[in-house]
């Protein structure tokens, strides 16, 4: 019996195998059109989402690289004007510089009355040709200061400041302040002064012509003959322009003894000082008796 059954069981064994290695698991199935579809407009629109970024990033590039055209033109432009506006204040190699025979000791001003040495009061004004402000106070206050000066009341003295040439991209308060200083040298610094003040443009950044510093102006201060020749010469060769460029450095670094508002250097104007203490210009008399007296309580001088 056994026997017998041992030899049936092998064709069935066979059939078996037979049936499992003709159906195998593991073939795919074929893909439907609609999946096809799916497929193919899938990658379209990954094509056309690389294609729009590739347009955009060729856009950005475009828009930086004029950007960066724009602006090494611009530098160039500035450091071309920046040269030029320096060799317009440069003095000529072939004339010796002049400092103003009025200077202070330190060089950071012109004294109007420099005879005056026992004066119990020192008055400051720091201002810049091309200042609106400065004109205003000027206008308002220098009558009854050059009062004053005339009376022996106070020390006077002017920083002439020419740091906005940086702020309006011009020279004019530097060159304003070579013209006033070679007026000096000629004895006419107060009176050239007070006509580049009342000649202020209304606009501010305007300047000042080459032909209204040299000419016009030194007419109306009063300069003539060879004094007029010689502040000429002065202005030409741009004479004083190394002691203007120093007095404006020096100014603006150099601290005001006992006053925390001037601590590192007068960097604004207008700056009105009375024995190094802050004047309030809008408060100070105009008339030259509320003035003094005005100046002699600020300082504390009886």
């Amino acid at each position: 019996m056994s026997s017998r059954t041992a030899v049936k069981g092998r064709p069935a064994n066979k059939q078996a195998s037979t049936k499992l290695s003709a159906s195998p698991s593991s073939s795919k199935q074929p893909q439907t059109a609609a999946e096809r579809r799916a497929k193919v407009a899938a990658a379209r629109r990954s094509q056309d989402k690389w294609a729009k970024m590739s347009k955009v990033l060729i856009v950005l590039a475009v828009v930086v690289a004029l950007i960066i055209v724009v602006v090494l033109i611009a530098v160039l432009v500035n450091n071309a004007k920046n040269k030029a506006n320096q060799a317009a204040v440069a003095p000529s190699t072939s004339t010796a510089t002049i400092t103003p025979p009025n200077a202070t000791s330190d060089g950071l001003a012109i004294q109007a009355n420099p005879d005056l040495k026992d004066a119990t009061l020192t008055v400051d004004l720091h201002t810049d040709y091309q200042c609106p402000y400065c004109k205003t106070y000027e206008t308002r206050f220098g009558p009854a200061l050059e009062q004053l000066v005339r009376q022996g009341d106070i020390k006077l003295n002017y920083h002439v400041r020419s740091f906005l040439d940086g702020n309006l991209k011009n020279t004019s308060s530097t060159m304003a302040a070579i013209a006033a200083t070679c007026a000096d040298t000629v004895g006419s610094f107060q009176g050239y002064h007070d006509v580049v003040f009342a000649n202020q443009p209304p606009k501010e950044g305007t300047g000042y012509t080459d032909d209204q510093l040299r000419n016009a102006f030194a007419t109306q201060a009063g300069i003539q003959g060879d004094n007029l020749t010689t502040f000429q010469q002065c202005y030409d060769n741009r004479s004083t322009s190394t002691f203007v460029q120093a007095m404006e450095s020096g100014n603006m670094s150099t601290a005001i003894p006992g006053n925390d508002d001037f601590k590192n250097g007068v960097r604004s104007t207008p700056t009105f000082l009375v024995n190094n203490k802050t004047i309030d210009l809008k408060t100070m008399p105009s008339d030259a008796a509320g003035m003094l007296t005005y100046l002699k309580n600020l300082a504390g001088v009886s």
